[in-house]
């Protein structure tokens, strides 16, 4: 007799639930609109009672970040200097962003801002921010024998499929292009090459005439008892590829990493000097 009369009333119990649901698919679209004109590019991963933000920052240091939590929002701030160079430095590519930069991401709940721990590694910053324990959810438990026996039903053991012969294929990894900077001054050419979450041991440079190869292996974010609810970047490699002039002195190339950028001087090669032969007669 319940159910009809709400029935005839046209109640709906999950109408509020859908309302926010949509509320919330709504925030993150506008969000991956704007993200390819916003920097630093940040990912979302959701645990029970915390929330885990990553955001990529080739090229800062960790002091140069400012970090600010209000409620269920996290700002991030700070300046991204260009690189120094001669006055008479020639610029062939800049693909890579300077100034200044903030960026303010709103969470799923409110956060408890003595609660948030950051970490800072090859210019990828992870910042985890727990909910107030008074803010999260509690569990009802329900008395009863046909409760006791829902119960038993969910802790009901289930078995895990049994792999095929051969094991689990092998996924294949995204390879991305990093943004580059190419400049000239008057001994060398330098380039700049972002690779956020990349470790110097994770980069691998070859040479073969005049073909010079960049790449960078990631390892993968691991956010354990984490799901990932938003993304603006995606795990993956790095790799470019550039040819060289043959005015580069290929025995002096130099290779330093700092941060998440790999930085490349490529030394020119020193004009032969005019000499004079000395004429012998015969």
């Amino acid at each position: 007799m319940l159910i009809s009369d709400f029935g005839r009333m046209g109640f709906d119990p999950f109408l509020e639930m859908r309302r926010m649901q949509q509320e919330m698919n709504q925030r993150l679209s506008d969000m991956t609109a704007k993200a390819a004109h916003e920097f630093p590019p940040v990912n979302l991963w959701m645990g029970e009672g915390s929330v885990a933000v990553t955001a990529e920052l080739p090229g800062i240091a960790p002091e140069e970040v400012d970090l600010t939590v209000r409620e269920n929002t996290l700002t991030l701030r700070g300046e991204r200097g260009s690189p120094t160079e001669d006055e008479r430095s020639v610029w062939h590519r800049r693909e890579r962003v300077y100034g200044n930069f903030s960026r303010t991401v709103q969470l799923p709940f409110r956060v408890d801002p003595e609660q948030v721990e950051a970490r800072f590694a090859n210019g990828l910053l992870e910042v985890e921010l727990h909910r107030p324990e008074t803010d999260r959810p509690k569990k009802i438990q329900i008395k009863g024998k046909e409760a006791k026996m829902a119960q038993e039903l969910k802790t009901t053991e289930r078995r895990a499929p049994s792999k095929l012969d051969g094991g689990e294929p092998t996924r294949s990894r995204p390879v991305f292009a990093p943004r580059t900077d190419i400049y000239e001054t008057e001994d060398n050419v330098v380039v700049l090459v972002d690779m956020p979450g990349v470790a110097s041991e994770g980069v691998d440079i070859t040479l073969e005439k005049r073909t010079l190869a960049i790449r960078g292996y990631a390892t993968d974010e691991q956010h354990d008892n984490y799901r990932q609810i938003y993304a603006e970047s995606g795990a993956g490699n790095y790799e470019r590829v550039f040819t060289l002039s043959e005015d580069i002195d290929r025995d002096s190339i130099e290779a330093s990493q700092k941060n998440g950028v790999l930085r490349l001087v490529l030394p020119k090669v020193a004009p032969a000097k005019a000499r004079k032969i000395k004429l012998k007669m015969a």
